[in-house]
């Protein structure tokens, strides 16, 4: 079930009756980040070994609630290739800053069992969903002419659950020329002919800057626009 919108991704099942209704239900919420590569792997029919923890620190009785979430790859009773998912929730104990923990035996608890095959073409399906989110949030942070990214990296980062941009341990990037680093706004750059830090925008980028300027009736809307210009 979709749940994006907290980078999340929610799984709810119960045990149903025929006219009797549900006896058992439950849910789990799994962090995309973390679930994406399982899904990967369930759509290529690897094995999986899965355990998530979650909870809340208020349940439906005030008190808190641990719920976990087991994934495997297995063998059904009649030898079959098989994932079997489980869903518990019941007593937790809240350790750390809202995290909650498994305090006694589950008093809910709901089985699944998907052969192989039947849970690739899920874990494909849900695979190309989160895809779709991910490029309607791209597709929104896009810069349009003399606009403002609706989305920024970072909201992206929390909201499709991107891995995080962070340089290895004791790897020290190369410097770049202070001129484009500190670079400003391109149009406030080029109409002042200078950058942040003072330094003069090279002739060439002026002469650029004009010709494009002339040739279109208006200025590039931004620096990768200038840049085709330059190097076509």
């Amino acid at each position: 079930m979709d749940a994006s919108e907290i980078a999340k991704v929610k799984l709810f099942a119960g045990h149903y009756k025929r006219g009797e209704g549900a006896d058992q239900t439950a849910r789990h919420y799994v962090d995309v980040r973390i679930f994406r590569p399982i899904l990967h792997d369930l759509s290529w029919g690897k094995m999986v070994e899965f355990v998530d923890f979650k909870g809340s620190e208020k349940g439906a009785d005030g008190k808190p609630e641990s719920r976990v979430l087991k994934i495997r790859s297995g063998k059904d009773k009649k030898d079959r290739e098989a994932i079997f998912i489980t869903l518990q929730a019941g007593p937790g104990a809240v350790v750390g800053e809202g995290a909650v923990k498994p305090a006694g035996q589950p008093t809910t608890e709901v089985n699944i069992v998907l052969l192989r095959e039947q849970a690739r073409q899920i874990a494909y399906d849900v695979l190309e969903f989160l895809t779709a989110v991910r490029t309607k949030l791209l597709l929104q942070a896009i810069t349009q002419p003399g606009g403002k990214p609706q989305v920024t990296i970072e909201d992206m980062v929390n909201a499709l659950g991107l891995p995080e941009m962070g340089m290895a341990d004791g790897f020290t990037p190369a410097p770049k020329p202070a001129a484009v680093v500190n670079q400003l706004d391109p149009i406030k750059a080029f109409a002042e002919k200078r950058y942040l830090n003072n330094e003069m925008v090279p002739a060439q980028f002026m002469a650029e800057y004009n010709a494009y300027t002339q040739e279109t009736g208006k200025p590039p809307f931004n620096h990768e626009a200038l840049m085709s210009r330059m190097f076509r």
